[in-house]
């Protein structure tokens, strides 16, 4: 048992920017580790946090669950400056996989997000809210929604690896989503849909997903 407290510490990478912790208070128990409340810089982001986690020496030494609970803040979340070069992205186009990710069956965690601003590729994302579960070889994001191309986005959706194939059922609606921003935006719309060029206006659309992707996702 027993605490362990940080103050202004530096943390340099070199893949990502340096990593400045102004504080943080983790305790310790057999059952438990909690994180206090913590506050870090990395570049121009800022994260803040505190939760629990449970079971952590069962974990580390036989395998057993994880459990825990997590709440992070951020102002800002420059993705873009926390890759390194060789990942960073470059255009929101394309991605790649390379086979089926599995979610491992022993962990029961939740996650919790609530972030102003984040800024990814091209685009400038705001006011980010979710929560993420992780359990029984599963990863569900509940309630999540965000302001993006001038519009809101919400989702709701499972991808399981219980199973040997893989299961994603997901929900998504947009609402006032500007046609002139989703073509400024995306290289696939005006490669794919050059009409959108000539638009004006707003659209609003639902997604249902449901699907069991292969071994190449």
């Amino acid at each position: 048992t027993g605490v362990l407290k940080a103050k202004d510490i530096l943390i340099s990478p070199g893949s990502i920017p340096d990593i400045i912790i102004s504080g943080s208070e983790i305790y310790f128990t057999p059952q438990y580790v909690t994180l206090g409340q913590t506050n870090m810089s990395i570049g121009r982001s800022d994260l803040a946090g505190e939760g629990r986690v449970g079971n952590y020496l069962g974990y580390a030494f036989r395998g057993t669950t994880l459990t825990g609970n997590l709440d992070l803040r951020s102002n800002l979340l420059d993705v873009n400056e926390l890759l390194s070069d060789d990942t960073a992205v470059q255009d929101t186009t394309t991605s790649s996989s390379s086979g089926v990710f599995r979610i491992p069956d022993n962990l029961d965690m939740s996650i919790s997000a609530n972030v102003a601003k984040v800024l990814y590729s091209n685009m400038d994302i705001e006011n980010v809210k979710g929560k993420l579960i992780i359990r029984n070889s599963a990863a569900t994001m509940q309630g999540l929604s965000l302001g993006i191309l001038e519009g809101k986005v919400t989702a709701n959706g499972t991808y399981s690896t219980a199973t040997e194939n893989p299961k994603l059922a997901a929900d998504f609606r947009m609402d006032s989503v500007s046609f002139a921003k989703t073509f400024e935006t995306f290289t696939s719309v005006r490669a794919l849909a050059p009409v959108i060029g000539g638009l004006k206006g707003n659209f609003s659309g639902a997604l249902i997903l449901n699907t069991r992707p292969d071994n190449e996702m």
